[in-house]
């Protein structure tokens, strides 16, 4: 697959066309997904190597409203690198309290906590966790970590969870709040950083944000196009994109001459300081 980056901004790809991708989520499908995925592994014989982490038992107090995972109590199909292997397809939880990966095995009702040393990265709902170790200066602790920008300087977002809970007259309420920390990782130096300011400050001093530069790209509609090989991987890079809320924007640009498999990466800061990233692929087919 080709992989085609971008530090901040879009990246879109298309023959002189534009895609709008809708999502939605039948939970009929996922759940007869998930139990395709499991009947895999049992097949293939890869979960006795994936699946020797302990049950999971973290079951919240009924009093208690929200959830502890990562955006859906259901398990969903993710990747996962585990000791050395990557794994593709697997139903996947991300319990954000205990900072722990869950999996549902192909005999398992409820889901495994998988032992965290093991796990080195994974891939759930569009967002890739690496798990990274305490620094020496004591700014970072260890645990997954949403990978949001890679480059010379990377974004890293913790994503965690913590239970609150009150009285409220003679009975017990509680729910999950979250807990969301933006770190600036340089070389083998961590940063926390709490405003949008001090983000940017630190992304572009390491040119981990590029500013806005021109982006080559050929034009077929010109009268006489080149008949040279258009070979181009990066397709598109637009870093300037601003949005309305609620607004959409439409990019348009041409493939290149190379077939195969691309990657779109968007990825954006809010006004709040808030990080945000979706990931799509499309193929491109030879002409006939």
């Amino acid at each position: 697959m080709k992989i085609v980056l971008l530090g901040a901004g879009a990246l879109l790809a298309s023959h002189w066309a534009s895609a709008q991708v809708i999502a939605s989520t039948d939970s009929s499908l996922l759940a007869s997904t998930v139990a395709a995925a499991r009947q895999r592994y049992l097949a293939t014989g890869l979960e006795a190597r994936l699946v020797n982490g302990v049950a999971y038992a973290n079951k919240p107090p009924s009093y208690v409203t929200g959830r502890p995972f990562f955006q859906s109590s259901d398990p969903q199909l993710g990747t996962i690198d585990y000791e050395g292997q990557q794994y593709v397809g697997v139903p996947l939880l991300y319990e954000q309290v205990l900072d722990q990966v869950l999996l549902y095995g192909p005999s398992q009702a409820m889901p495994i906590q998988l032992v965290r040393q093991h796990v080195q990265a994974f891939e759930l709902a569009g967002h890739r966790f690496v798990r990274l170790p305490a620094d020496s200066s004591g700014v970072l602790v260890e645990g997954f970590y949403d990978l949001v920008v890679e480059g010379p300087a990377r974004l890293l977002v913790k994503r965690a969870k913590k239970l609150e809970a009150a009285t409220g007259g003679y009975t017990l309420k509680g729910e999950y709040e979250e807990v969301t920390r933006f770190y600036v990782q340089r070389q083998a130096h961590f940063y926390e950083v709490t405003t949008p300011k001090q983000l940017l400050a630190l992304l572009e001093e390491y040119n981990g944000l590029q500013g806005q530069r021109e982006f080559f790209a050929p034009r077929y509609d010109a009268p006489a196009p080149s008949s040279l090989p258009d070979q181009r991987n990066l397709l598109h890079w637009q870093p300037a994109i601003y949005l309305a809320p609620g607004a959409a924007q439409e990019l348009t640009f041409y493939t290149s001459d190379q077939v195969g498999r691309y990657r779109v990466v968007v990825q954006g800061l809010a006004a709040d300081g808030l990080a945000g990233s979706a990931n799509v692929v499309f193929d491109v087919k030879p002409t006939l």
